[in-house]
């Protein structure tokens, strides 16, 4: 029989201890189903830097925005580590009222019933122990992003402050931005600007379309000759002429030439469009 306790034959029973236990096991030895069961809780799984950068800030677009969205984040990580401490606290509470009532219970079925609900409890208490330094380190990676988007990385009290005033120009700047980006999303993958896109630009001022639209095709065309020029070295490398171009795991360099030709000419705004809605 294998070494394996075989989780498939209901011999593995979870318990509040079994990320800890792991500590004791030796690093170099082949982990057992129950091991990688256990070590599957881990230390938390919070979100990374690259993204936060680009996929949760970086949507924001303009530094603007991507000021606001931090923020946001940072206040919506403190409001769930506030409720994971206090319920970690709530949860050891109980478990004493339970101990105390399992010791004058004198029914054995109740007590039993009470035993499994402290150990219900104790799960719980454990899932905390991990959740909350996941809370803080993601609440920290939004601070670092946020202290990042301004030009010295070192704001003030007044900085963050501000980044709540609604700034007129700054909020039309980011939706020609949002907006152009949409556009050129839709120019790319269909061919033209889809209905409901088409609604909401029409609702905008004559200037803020032009803007727009203009903005939109330079990316679209852009991107357009960028697909292009990958396109055929793609091609050629499957057909074995360009041996030495990078497989797309091993990355491509920043200082790439083939790219830089296509993004190097964008306008501030609209070089920050990513395709992602």
């Amino acid at each position: 029989m294998s070494k394996n306790k075989l989780i498939t034959e209901n011999k593995y029973i979870p318990a509040h201890d079994d990320y800890e236990n792991t500590f004791d096991l030796d690093g170099e030895t082949n982990a057992t189903d129950d091991d990688i069961a256990s070590l599957a809780m881990g230390d938390g799984y919070p979100m990374t830097s690259f993204q936060t950068k680009y996929f949760v800030v970086g949507d924001g677009l303009t530094p603007y925005r991507m000021r606001r969205q931090a923020l946001v984040e940072i206040d919506t990580r403190r409001q769930a580590l506030h409720g994971m401490i206090n319920q970690e606290k709530i949860h050891q509470a109980e478990m004493a009222l339970i101990e105390r009532n399992m010791d004058g219970e004198a029914d054995v079925l109740r007590r039993n019933l009470l035993k499994c609900e402290y150990e219900d409890k104790l799960y719980d208490t454990t899932v905390f122990k991990h959740k909350i330094p996941q809370a803080r380190r993601e609440m920290q990676e939004m601070i670092n992003h946020l202290k990042s988007l301004f030009p010295d990385g070192d704001p003030s009290v007044d900085d963050i402050r501000n980044i709540s005033v609604e700034n007129e120009e700054e909020e039309r700047l980011y939706w020609q931005v949002r907006m152009a980006k949409q556009t050129a999303v839709d120019m790319i993958a269909h061919g033209r600007v889809g209905a409901g896109q088409m609604g909401s630009l029409m609702m905008m001022e004559p200037e803020d379309q032009n803007i727009i639209i203009n903005k939109a095709l330079e990316f679209s065309m852009k991107m357009d000759n960028t697909l292009n020029i990958l396109s055929l070295e793609a091609r050629d490398k499957v057909l074995g002429c360009l041996p030495n171009v990078p497989n797309i795991e091993e990355g491509l360099a920043d200082d790439s030439p083939r790219l830089q030709h296509t993004t190097e000419e964008l306008p501030e705004e609209v070089s920050s469009i990513k395709l992602d809605d």
